[in-house]
C-alpha cells in the first residue's frame, strides 16, 4: 500500500504489508515482485495482516468503541 491517508494506521511496513511511498509505481513494482520472490515471508505477513484485523477491527470491537462514546456524551 501506499503512506497515504490512515493506511499507516492500518499496516505495519514489514509486518503486515509493505508501504511505498505514494506516486511511485516503480516501489508499488518492486513490492510486489519482493513479495512474489519470497512467498513464505508473504504468507507470514498475510497471517499477521489477517490476525491484525480480526483482532483491532473486528465489528465487536468496533461496537463497543463507538457504545463507550455515546455513553460518554450523554451526560
Amino acid at each position: 500500500t501506499t503512506g497515504m491517508g490512515a493506511l499507516p494506521d492500518v499496516v505495519t511496513d514489514g509486518v503486515d504489508g509493505l508501504i511505498v511511498a505514494p506516486g511511485d509505481p516503480q516501489a508499488l513494482f518492486d513490492a510486489i515482485v519482493e513479495l512474489d520472490d519470497d512467498r513464505p515471508r508473504l504468507l507470514a505477513m498475510s497471517k499477521e495482516s489477517a490476525l491484525r484485523i480480526r483482532r483491532d477491527y473486528s465489528v465487536e470491537r468496533l461496537a463497543d468503541e463507538f457504545g463507550e462514546l455515546y455513553r460518554s456524551l450523554v451526560p
